[in-house]
């Protein structure tokens, strides 16, 4: 059985290598540019004619590609959808994420400016932080900023702006989460999966249970 996985923010499908090393059968998907003023759920309809699917393959999605993942499976009619270190709308991420509203919806030039503050932020981690940490911080630095500008406003109108969604959700979400997500608390979620004492990177840091959690969930 196929996945077809959906990388998160400021990182790519290298982030999935782990996991896709134990999958043979399965493969990410490759960012598109965004278009300006193009919502969530159009970005996301497009990324899917990229995809070349498989009868009865599963999307996964991983942080803000969790919030992708679904109108994709929806796309190309996949079995199911799992989200990792995501959420399934906008009430499930903390409450004060929601004063970044106005800001970086309205005044675009703010989300750029917290976009290169975060990759300044993230030099000194590069040099600090383990080896199974630097890829991401690799990822993120490498990332085109003007690109994370529109993913930022793209996410806060999604989730945030809901009353400006009309399309139904993808029926068959599955959400696994890590106990210690500091990012997204997994109190704030739903989630139908917790994998204990795992964070919100638990791609790399529990990748044995997380890879045992997605054959489960495919059985389903």
């Amino acid at each position: 059985m196929k996945f077809i996985f959906v990388p998160g923010f400021g990182v790519d499908s290298r982030i999935f290598d782990k996991v896709l090393s134990a999958l043979p059968d399965s493969a990410a998907v490759d960012w598109i540019e965004p278009l300006s003023g193009e919502r969530l759920e159009e970005y996301a309809r497009r990324l899917a004619q990229t995809v070349t699917p498989s009868s009865g393959c599963i999307v996964v999605g991983f942080s803000f590609g969790g919030t992708l993942a679904p109108y994709i499976a929806k796309e190309i009619q996949a079995k199911r959808c799992i989200i990792l270190s995501s959420v399934k709308s906008g009430k499930e991420f903390p409450r004060w994420y929601k004063l970044g509203y106005p800001l970086f919806v309205y005044l675009t030039w703010i989300a750029y400016v917290c976009v290169l503050l975060s990759k300044l932020a993230a030099l000194p981690i590069l040099l600090a932080v383990s080896s199974k940490y630097k890829t991401v911080c690799h990822q993120f630095l490498q990332s085109p900023s003007w690109r994370l500008t529109y993913f930022l406003k793209m996410s806060f109108v999604w989730a945030f702006g809901a009353s400006n969604r009309s399309e139904e959700p993808f029926p068959a979400i599955t959400q696994i989460h890590g106990a210690n997500d500091w990012i997204i608390p997994a109190r704030k979620t739903n989630a139908d999966i917790i994998i204990p004492k795992a964070g919100h990177l638990l791609l790399l840091t529990h990748s044995e249970e997380l890879l045992d959690a997605l054959l489960d969930a495919a059985k389903e």
